[in-house]
Formats: structure tokens, sequence, C-alpha cells
């Protein structure tokens, strides 16, 4: 689907990209990606705390991941940890600018180079994230985008593919021709898988690596599906406010780290250029569900992402090749700073957490 010259212009202007395609969701735009740059090597590097889809997109790509291991604070990957999964198969890095962070890509892209490595940056947690003085997306051969429930530039639906080259463009047009258009009957799909995802993450126990294959099969149609109708209009839209959503988050993100305070709590170090997802933290082991569940009593919203994935399609790298990413998911909280977040949330947030680590600290 081909975008109008009113949207490219917008595209460029705040992305820094020029060739580029709406689609259905992030997930296919990684999908699509690969199936159009991955060379000989069948393997691609992929930081192991991810969204459970990027794993569906590389496995439907008939292609295999190799888990890269995580900064236990940051939740962020880095050229030393790239150098230790590096293998000789590998031929694409997903490079995840998680929690709405830039990496340090202009390091990592020459690493790419350096190795023959296609680097395909995920920016569906950080849609206007400056790296290096430039926009996330605009390093690497392509880069995908989203702009589904929760992310950082929530449209409620729907993603973007952006490719350096313009023949790759072309390929992965004639790829995109032959998905379903997304229809309200893949909505009600997607919405049901996230049902039973949810229900799977609540349940505290290990889960046969079987049944989430089965919640992400190759063919479905809300995974990977062309931009439905009415798509270019609404991404127009958000385009546009997409400076103001980035102030407003950071604002809130900066509030959190002014007042969150308690001696307890580890913050992420502050990066430049961020286009915050959510406020992201660290608390001790034992005291981290106890903050949650009393944060969630007070209808404060709060999450616990993003745990390894390895775990979930095969068999389990587990803590001792991955130690940051399954420290990282035992102290992590997540505090929302998106337009729902009001003065008097943040200020109980704040207050909740502070007299829960008070209560802990004096055990």
């Amino acid at each position: 689907m081909p975008v109008s010259a009113e949207l490219g212009n917008v595209v460029k202007q705040k992305l820094a990209v020029e060739h580029v395609m709406p689609v259905a969701r992030g997930t296919t735009a990684l999908w699509l990606a690969l199936r159009t740059l991955a060379r000989s090597g069948r393997q691609v590097l992929v930081p192991v705390n991810v969204c459970e889809s990027v794993i569906a997109a590389i496995l439907a790509a008939d292609l295999q991941p190799v888990y890269v291991d995580v900064d236990p604070v940051e939740g962020l990957i880095s050229i030393d940890r790239l150098d230790d999964a590096l293998c000789e198969e590998c031929s694409v890095l997903i490079a995840v600018h998680n929690f709405g962070t830039p990496l340090p890509i202009a390091n990592i892209a020459d690493w790419c180079r350096a190795r023959d490595i296609v680097l395909l940056e995920d920016c569906c947690n950080s849609v206007g994230a400056i790296a290096d003085g430039r926009p996330v997306g605009c390093w690497g051969e392509a880069a995908a985008y989203s702009f589904g429930k929760g992310k950082n530039l929530d449209l409620q639906r729907g993603g973007l593919l952006a490719f350096q080259d313009r023949y790759a463009l072309q390929e992965a047009t004639e790829l995109a021709d032959l998905l379903p258009a997304w229809t309200t009957t893949a909505e009600r799909s997607e919405a049901k898988r996230q049902r039973a995802l949810r229900q799977l993450r609540s349940a505290g126990k290990p889960v046969d690596p079987a049944t989430y294959r089965e919640l992400f099969p190759k063919g479905d149609a809300a995974l990977f599906a062309r931009a439905g109708d009415g798509w270019h209009e609404t991404l127009l839209r958000g385009m546009r406010s997409l400076s103001s959503e980035i102030d407003l988050r950071n604002r809130n993100a900066a509030y959190y780290r002014e007042f969150l305070c308690h001696p307890l709590i580890k913050h992420r170090r502050m990066v430049e250029g961020e286009a915050c997802w959510r406020y992201t933290m660290h608390v001790p082991e034992a005291a981290r569900d106890g903050v949650v569940t009393a944060l969630r009593d007070e209808n404060v919203p709060v999450s616990t992402w993003y745990p390894p994935v390895d775990r979930l399609f095969g068999p389990a790298c587990g803590p001792t090749r991955l130690p940051g990413a399954y420290r990282f998911q035992q102290t992590v909280i997540n505090l929302f700073v998106d337009a729902n977040v009001t003065m008097p949330t943040r200020e109980k947030c704040c207050r909740v957490i502070q007299q829960v680590l008070d209560v802990i600290g004096e055990a």
C-alpha cells in the first residue's frame, strides 16, 4: 500500500525515513523485513527480553532466534553482549530500542557492518526517540514501528516498515500484497490471543513451549496483514501529534525520577533522546511483588515487563547463560507515563511505593 505524499513528508520529517510502508502491526513489519533482508545465515540475534510476537515473526520467516543477554538494570543489549552471542550462522540483528530508550546505535551499526550483519531496528516501543542526533530507525537497513495499544504513540493499531533502500521496499511490497488486509475479524482474533497470553502470564508456572507456538501460527491474519482501511489518515494524525505525546511522557517520567528517591530504588540511567514508553526502575526482589500489589490495590497502573522469552518457544537458555535478563525480570517495575496518568495518580504512586519500601527497610 503506497503512502500519500502528505504522509510520506510527515514521516520523513518526524522519523527521518523515506522508503516506508504502512502495515497492520509491528509484527508484520518485522516479518516483512526479515523475509526481504535475511541472507544465507538462518539465525537472528535478538535480545531475550522482548515481546513474544518478535520471536513469532522470526519463526514465521523460517529463521531461528539467537538470544542476546541484556544489562540487568537497563534491560538493553550492548556490543559486549553481542560479541558473546554471535555465531557463524547469524545474518541479522534485531536491535530493540526498548522502553523508549535509544541504544548506542551508531556503534552497533558499525559492529554490524564489520561483520556483514543486517541491522534491523525494532522501534516499536521507541517511536520518536533520538540516538546520536538522529531518530531511531534510520541507522540500519530497515526499521519496524508499532502504534498499537500501550505503545508510546498509541493509535490502538497499526505499524510502519521503513527501508534505507527503495528496491528493498519494492520487494517487501510484493510480499505484503499477498497478505490479507487487517479487518475487524483479525482484531477480534488478536483480542482473543491477548486474553490467552494474560492467562498464561498470570499462571505463575512454566508453560509448554508448544502452547506458545500454537498461539502464534505462521499464517495468522492477526499477526501478518496489510494495513486496513483508513489507516493512512490515522497514522498521519498520529505523526503530527508525536512530539507533544513524547514531551508529555518524558515529563511524567521526570516526575518519577525526581520524587521516587527511596534508597531501595535503583533508577535506570537517563539517556539523551528518550521517548519514554514506561518509567522503568528496580527495587529489591523481595520487595517487588509487594510494591506491585500495593499499587494495583490503589488502581495505579504498573507492569513488570519484559521477561526473558527464551523459555517460551523452545528449550530455555536459562539464568546461567542469560543472567542479566533473568536478574532484570526479578526486580523491574514499569510505571505508566501516558496521558491517563494524572497528577493525583503520580502522587499516589510515589506515596504507595515509599510506604511499602519503608516497611521493608525497617524489617
